[in-house]
C-alpha cells in the first residue's frame, strides 16, 4: 500500500511537470542554445561551461551584422543586463541594453559603454549572479535590430515612470522614457 502511494506521488509530479512545461518553453530553450553559439566566438569557455562541449563542437554561424563593440563592451552589456533585469523578459533586457547604447551615441552622455554604465548613480552595479541566456539573447537582439527602440530612449525605471523624459513604453514592469514625446506627435 505504501509503495502505491509513492508511485502515485511520482506520477503526479511527472504529470504536473509535463502540464506546466509548455512546448514554447522547450522550443525557446533549443533556440536560445543555438543563439548563444552565434556569439560564442568572443567567450568560448563561458558557453562550454553552460552548454557542454558537445554543443560547442557544432559550427558557429556568423552573425548577420557587424558588431560595433569590443568583446569587453559586449560583456559589459551582458553583465549590466543581468544587474538591471536578469529575471525579466528578453525584450526588457534588450531595451535596457538599448538605453545604454543610445547614451553612448548621445552627445549628452559619455561616449563609451564602460563610462555610461559606471557613470555615478546611473546604473545598478551590484552583483546579481552569473548572466543567464536571456542577457546574451538581449545583446544579440539589440545588435541585430538596433532600430527596435527609439534612439533617444535614455531612461528607465522599475515599477514607475522615470523622472526624466516622456513615457514611451512598459516592458515586463520596466518603464522606459524618451527625449521626444512620440505620443504627442501621433495625436497631431
Amino acid at each position: 500500500m505504501r509503495g502505491m502511494g509513492i508511485t502515485a506521488l511520482f506520477v503526479f509530479i511527472i504529470l504536473w511537470v509535463l502540464v506546466t512545461m509548455h512546448p514554447k518553453d522547450v522550443q525557446d530553450k533549443v533556440y536560445d542554445e543555438t543563439y548563444i553559439k552565434s556569439i560564442s566566438e568572443y567567450n568560448h569557455n563561458r558557453y562550454e561551461k553552460h552548454l557542454g562541449p558537445e554543443v560547442i563542437r557544432e559550427e558557429i554561424p556568423e552573425p548577420p551584422y557587424t558588431c560595433p563593440f569590443t568583446e569587453y563592451e559586449i560583456e559589459l552589456f551582458v553583465i549590466e543586463g543581468m544587474r538591471e533585469g536578469g529575471i525579466l523578459d528578453v525584450d526588457a533586457i534588450q531595451a535596457i541594453d538599448q538605453t545604454i547604447w543610445n547614451r553612448v551615441k548621445s552627445e549628452d552622455y559619455p561616449n563609451t559603454v564602460e563610462e555610461v554604465i559606471y557613470q555615478e548613480n546611473q546604473f545598478a552595479l551590484h552583483d546579481n549572479g552569473e548572466p543567464n541566456w536571456k542577457c546574451y539573447q538581449a545583446v544579440e537582439n539589440m545588435l541585430a535590430s538596433p532600430e527596435a527602440f527609439p534612439t533617444d530612449m535614455y531612461w528607465f525605471h522599475s515599477g514607475h515612470w522615470p523622472n526624466y523624459g516622456y513615457p514611451y513604453t512598459v516592458i515586463d514592469g520596466m518603464y522606459f522614457s524618451t527625449a521626444t514625446d512620440y505620443y504627442a506627435e501621433v495625436e497631431k
